[in-house]
């Protein structure tokens, strides 16, 4: 539906220690979350989107945050 109608070139997941996204999580929300809640959401980010690719027939592309070369390698092969 929503997906097939922005007819995308690829997807791009990033992801991170879930330690890492709890100390942001803090900072930027002054709010706790715990570690194992994170994980498990990022599992299911990740299930969710690996789906979504199948059923599109697009690549998909798992990156870790902040690694600008991977992420960058990433938009070029959906761009090429």
């Amino acid at each position: 539906e929503v997906f097939d109608q922005l007819q995308l070139q690829g997807i791009v997941v990033l992801k991170d220690k879930p330690s890492q996204i709890c100390d942001r999580l803090r900072q930027r929300d002054r709010d706790e979350w715990g570690v194992a809640d994170v994980s498990l959401h990022q599992e299911a980010e990740i299930a969710h989107a690996q789906m979504v690719a199948r059923r599109l027939n697009t690549p998909i592309f798992l990156v870790d945050a902040y690694d600008q070369d991977s992420f960058t390698q990433a938009i070029g092969a959906m761009l090429s």
